[in-house]
């Protein structure tokens, strides 16, 4: 029992200077030192001692957009990461990846029509964009399970693709 005691005191210890180090990164963040080990060593130690919340707000505030939506997603939070895939797309309406990112959100949240929504708003953003079709297809077949749809999907690429990539 008395090891017990010996090794909490020390744990006490280790998150005490941890929370201290941690106050340290924040106020070297807060003077402009935004490096991203410097970022990443302070999410880092927030995650380790449980404050997540805070580790999110810290990616977010740094423009780390991508990675506190990871986190988000990672911790279940699909609101806020959607909330955050939302922002990303904000800045970048043009970013397929985005959107896709917003597509796995929704479809983790059991919400398939909105997600499919998200894709056909990325096809119709740039309909020339191969990919897109074939992402908004895939989705057909293997998240709805809608051949109808797919089928349909694909003879609107048919027409609006380029001749030379058309099958």
């Amino acid at each position: 029992q008395e090891a017990l005691k010996q090794n909490s005191v020390k744990e006490e210890e280790i998150k005490a200077k941890e929370e201290t180090i941690i106050g340290l990164y924040q106020q070297a963040i807060k003077l402009g030192r935004r490096s991203s080990a410097i970022v990443r060593h302070t999410v880092q130690l927030l995650l380790k001692n449980g404050r997540s919340s805070d580790a999110l707000e810290l990616l977010m505030n740094n423009g780390e957009l991508r990675l506190a939506g990871k986190l988000a997603f990672e911790k279940g939070d699909f609101q806020r990461a959607e909330h955050i895939a939302r922002e990303a797309i904000a800045a970048k309406p043009d970013d397929f990846q985005e959107r896709i990112w917003l597509v796995q959100i929704l479809l983790n949240d059991k919400r398939p029509d909105e997600a499919r929504n998200e894709l056909r708003k990325a096809v119709d953003l740039s309909p020339k964009d191969p990919d897109r079709w074939v992402a908004l297809t895939s989705f057909m077949v293997f998240s709805t399970k809608n051949l109808q749809e797919a089928e349909n999907v694909i003879h609107e690429a048919e027409l609006k693709l380029p001749p030379s990539l058309r099958r």
